[in-house]
This record gives C-alpha cells, structure tokens and sequence, in this order.
C-alpha cells in the first residue's frame, strides 16, 4: 500500500516530529510512504535517514495532490 502523509509545520517542530514517526512506523512495516512537508529542514537533524520514507517539499497553499 502507499501512504501518503501531508504535514504543515506551524511551530516547535512537533508537528513534523509526529509525522515523521508515522511515516517511519509505517515504513518499517514494509509500507510505502511518501512524506510531504512544507518545511522539511528540521528532518535533516530530527531523521538524518529516511530509510524507507520519501520526504517531499509540498507548497501548502496548493491544493493536495492527487
């Protein structure tokens, strides 16, 4: 299956830590997932691996892909 997760980072990074461990449980369970952030410069700290995980930039003043 493929999943796709939407995150809007909005402050302290929260927001994008929760997503982040969605997106990593679910890939470790052999799903597919594609990580779309507004803001992913926190994830190259936070999760300097995305093993598994496709994190992509998503302009969230437009509409969802898809």
């Amino acid at each position: 299956m493929q999943w796709d997760i939407f995150c809007r980072v909005i402050d302290n990074l929260g927001d994008i830590g929760v997503c982040w461990r969605l997106a990593a449980d679910l890939a470790s369970r052999g799903e597919r997932v594609r990580l779309w952030a507004d803001d992913v410069s926190a994830l190259a700290w936070m999760a300097p691996e995305a093993g598994g995980v496709e994190v992509l930039h998503w302009d969230a003043s437009l509409p969802v892909p898809g």
